[in-house]
């Protein structure tokens, strides 16, 4: 019975990010950003405002890190809960 509650409930974690492990979701990101590429620019031009250059910079939920490296930290540390993400 305890089982079979993990289970479902490792299920319903995957329908409601919309991803599976073995879903190749990886290898979208690349194109996902091109294709939107004016969304990532606007946040690049957000964050870069709003953190000073040379700070030290903590990014929970980096993704790929492409934010944190958009705002040029003297040191920034990047965390996500998905290690594949991460480079």
């Amino acid at each position: 019975m305890m089982v079979k509650a993990q289970e479902q409930s490792s299920q319903s974690s995957k329908m409601n990010t919309g991803q599976s492990a073995d879903d190749g979701s990886k290898d979208l990101q690349p194109r996902w950003r091109k294709r939107n590429s004016y969304y990532y620019n606007w946040l690049d031009k957000i964050y870069k405002f709003i953190v000073r250059p040379n700070s030290r910079v903590l990014h929970i939920g980096c993704e790929c890190g492409d934010l944190l490296a958009a705002v040029k930290p003297s040191y920034g540390v990047g965390v996500d809960a998905d290690a594949e993400s991460v480079n």
